[in-house]
């Protein structure tokens, strides 16, 4: 991924809010306004190897696995090029009118488009590494018996998992006045406007000189004059996790049910580390985290065939979602780039658990000719320890900062229903009976009880992450060696952060899409396939806690895919 951005911001917090400011409206005095260049690459890289078999033998069968990867991710180049402007103007904006598209001040007075008044101010420049390399080894055993004189099977196994994980990030910053580019920043722009929505901001970047700028840089520094030390240290971490777990169940098949009984443990033992550095005494100290635990799934699912076409569902099983890495480590991580006063930073902690979620689903299902199916579903989740992201006010390297963190629930729950309908028209004459359609809508109502690391915050709260209204429509067409499918979807608002103030939760608006895909089969080997993705370009949007306080507003565009898979 090469992703090319140019950025005007904003910076409120160098102002003084003035008096009068209500929730939709304010004006600050004095405050200032950058515009920045980001040339940012991604390259993600997995490779995989895999093994297996499976071995009959009398009275039982035995099957076994072992696959090794390694996956690394690297940014080996971020770098931002950041002007200032020398203007201290007041600076207000008003989502009265519409909170998608703010009046916004500098957009009427337009000093923003002054371009002798801007100055060299910095340049960033950031790489990142991260690599995680997996061993895994699986063995499965079943054996065919009787029990209740009826057909049955015991079944056990084990399994494996070793992950190892580093983390490094270098970061630089470079205010020397010699290391601007000696050419104007008139010069450095092309004639493209830089239009987001309504708003003007001025021409874009020439990406090329300033590519070449930061090239330039490199060849005559090896680095560029600061080191930002905290950055690139308290962001590195190193993980591991390893795994073991075994099964042990029981499957009869009675003439018109099937029970299942099992049981999982798994022991999981998870290290990590990662550097503090004291800025005042310039020394580091390496922080490590621990978290061992063992886990035990018991299982017991009933399947009931009331007639041919009719069956039911019962199932009591327990899971677990584990936290991923870099929010489990003792780590801090700047995410800001530009040069604002009041910087973003993510903080892992060593105190997060796995949250566990012990389930009961009930369900019917119908199936009727020709080839359709009609279901209804009953769940209820009661989860320990759900994982949920809070945003809080703090200090971060003698800065302001907004500091965003993962922390656990004590308890949880959520319930609902879920209905589907799925059917081929395989009535329909000629041609017509590869159509079909799949539709399912599922309700959902889901809270937690806030610990009290997030003070203030009693009593229920919603579940993050999780809509309330969520529904699936697809009409498709299928033959032998043809399909196309194209889908709805819709989801109502959901909670994504918790800030200490209530009535600045972070919530993601409801969205709809809609995507498309066709594959045919050019050959038993060859086949070739398109997508596209948010024909509709549907917007994202994020507010704080009312909708008419918009903090993002993104359309995505669609995205298009054409290729072909073969076969061997």
């Amino acid at each position: 991924d090469d992703e090319l951005r140019n950025l005007l911001g904003l910076v409120y917090e160098d102002g003084t809010l003035q008096p009068g400011a209500t929730e939709q409206t304010a004006t600050f005095n004095r405050s200032r306004f950058i515009k920045e260049f980001r040339h940012r690459i991604l390259d993600d890289e997995l490779m995989s190897f895999s093994a297996g078999g499976i071995s009959k033998f009398d009275g039982f069968t035995l099957d076994y696995s072992g696959a090794y990867s390694r996956a690394k991710q690297t940014f080996p180049r971020r770098q931002q090029l950041v002007y200032r402007s020398n203007l201290r103007p007041n600076l207000s904006y008003d989502f009265r009118d519409d909170p998608n598209e703010p009046e916004i001040s500098i957009f009427r007075t337009q000093e923003h488009l002054n371009l002798d008044s801007y100055a060299f101010r910095q340049t960033t420049v950031r790489s990142q590494d991260t690599l995680q390399d997996e061993l895994a080894f699986a063995f499965n055993v079943d054996i065919p018996t009787t029990l209740f004189n009826t057909s049955a099977s015991y079944k056990f196994g084990a399994r494996v998992r070793l992950r190892d994980i580093t983390s490094d990030e270098e970061n630089f910053r470079d205010r020397r006045a010699g290391s601007a580019p000696t050419a104007s920043l008139a010069s450095l722009l092309s004639d493209e406007r830089s239009q987001n929505f309504g708003y003007f901001l001025g021409n874009k970047f020439d990406s090329g000189r300033v590519i070449d700028y930061f090239k330039s840089v490199e060849q005559t520094s090896a680095v560029p004059a600061t080191r930002r030390v905290p950055q690139s240290t308290e962001t590195d971490y190193t993980a591991s996790e390893n795994i073991y777990a075994g099964y042990a169940m029981t499957r009869i098949d009675f003439t018109n049910a099937q029970v299942i009984l099992g049981l999982r443990v798994e022991r999981t033992e998870f290290e990590g580390a990662a550097p503090n550095f004291d800025l005042v005494n310039e020394t580091f100290t390496l922080n490590r985290a621990r978290n061992n635990y063992t886990s035990w799934f018991p299982n017991a699912t009933l399947r009931f065939g009331f007639t041919e076409n009719l069956i039911g569902r019962f199932a009591l099983t327990r899971a677990i979602s584990r936290p991923n890495y870099r929010d489990n480590v003792p780590r801090i991580s700047e995410n800001s780039d530009s040069a604002g006063v009041i910087v973003q930073v993510s903080q892992g902690n060593p105190d997060l658990q796995p949250t566990l979620a012990n389930n009961i689903d009930a369900g019917l299902e119908y199936y009727f000719q020709p080839v359709g199916l009609l279901s209804a579903n009953l769940f209820y989740k009661d989860l320990e320890d759900y994982e949920f992201t809070v945003v809080a006010n703090g200090v971060f390297d003698g800065r302001p900062a907004l500091i965003t963190r993962k922390d656990n629930a004590p308890d949880g729950r959520a319930y609902g229903f879920e209905l589907a309908y799925q059917q081929q028209f395989t009535f329909l004459p000629g041609a017509l009976s590869g159509l079909g359609m799949f539709a399912n809508y599922t309700w959902t109502k889901a809270s937690i009880n806030l610990p009290g690391s997030v003070p203030g915050r009693t009593g229920r709260s919603p579940l993050p992450n999780q809509s309330r209204h969520t529904v699936n429509l697809s009409l498709f067409y299928e033959t032998d060696r043809f399909n196309a499918r194209i889908s709805f979807t819709d989801r109502s608002d959901y909670i994504d952060e918790f800030n200490l103030d209530p009535r600045l939760d972070t919530i993601w608006e409801g969205r709809e899409q809609i995507d498309f895909t066709t594959s045919f089969d050019v050959t038993k080997r060859l086949n070739v396939y398109f997508e596209a993705k948010n024909i509709t370009n549907t917007p994202g949007v994020r507010y704080a806690g009312i909708r008419e306080r918009v903090t993002e507003y993104e359309e995505f565009g669609a995205t298009y895919f054409l290729g072909a898979r073969f076969n061997f």
